[in-house]
């Protein structure tokens, strides 16, 4: 896991744990989860996120966070930056994988 990210586990499709508190999960409506001070957004334009940190998400659950180390020109394609066990990995939009990320704005740094 990467420095100050907090583990994310879906224990159920209506509930996800965050560190030791449990919050609701939306439906993959594009509607933000809040995660006590994280709030995560349904990112549509790939092609934006290269570079920063991310959920990969399939069928309302994370099956990956990480940073964003290549997208394809027209954005269908991305790749997360291996990372300890975890090797570098390709996730296709056309295969159900959303993309999530929090705004910068809404992390506690910017208030």
């Amino acid at each position: 896991m990467l420095p100050g990210l907090t583990r994310l586990t879906v224990t159920s499709a209506t509930s996800v744990t965050v560190g030791a508190g449990t919050v609701a999960a939306p439906a993959a409506t594009g509607a933000p989860i809040s995660t006590g001070a994280k709030r995560m957004h349904l990112q549509h334009d790939w092609v934006a996120l290269l570079g920063e940190v991310i959920q990969v998400r399939l069928d309302d659950r994370t099956v990956r966070t990480g940073r964003v180390d290549g997208v394809t020109q027209d954005g269908a394609i991305l790749w997360i930056e291996g990372h300890g066990a975890e090797p570098r990995t390709m996730f296709e939009r056309c295969e159900g994988f959303t993309a999530w990320i929090e705004y910068k704005w809404d992390s506690e740094g910017c208030r």
